[in-house]
């Protein structure tokens, strides 16, 4: 019984492995197949590592972008994917864009 206990744990920490590796994983939480990757802001702020990367996604006739927030420390790591319809990535992008210019 602890064989079987043992077996299955392991079986599901390697694919939580590879479901946060691979793109092929990475694509079953987007809407869509990534077709490419931009690697996009890091920050390290004392123990915790925030990466944004950027994703095109092919969800047939449709473009979409997808984010991938990641957030690292000892011990710890959080994806939290996050999927745009092309119009709405280019609003997001006009705003940071808009925020970044910003003047008081």
């Amino acid at each position: 019984m602890e064989n079987i206990s043992l077996i299955f744990v392991l079986g599901v920490m390697a694919l939580l492995f590879w479901l946060g590796t691979s793109k092929r994983g990475k694509s079953l939480f987007f809407t869509g197949r990534i077709v490419k990757t931009f690697d996009g802001a890091h920050m390290r702020h004392r123990m915790i590592t925030n990466d944004i990367k950027v994703h095109v996604l092919d969800a047939g006739p449709v473009r979409f972008v997808g984010l991938e927030i990641v957030a690292k420390s000892f011990a710890s790591y959080q994806m939290t994917p996050l999927t745009l319809p092309a119009a709405e990535a280019r609003q997001l992008a006009q705003m940071l864009l808009e925020a970044v210019d910003y003047q008081e």
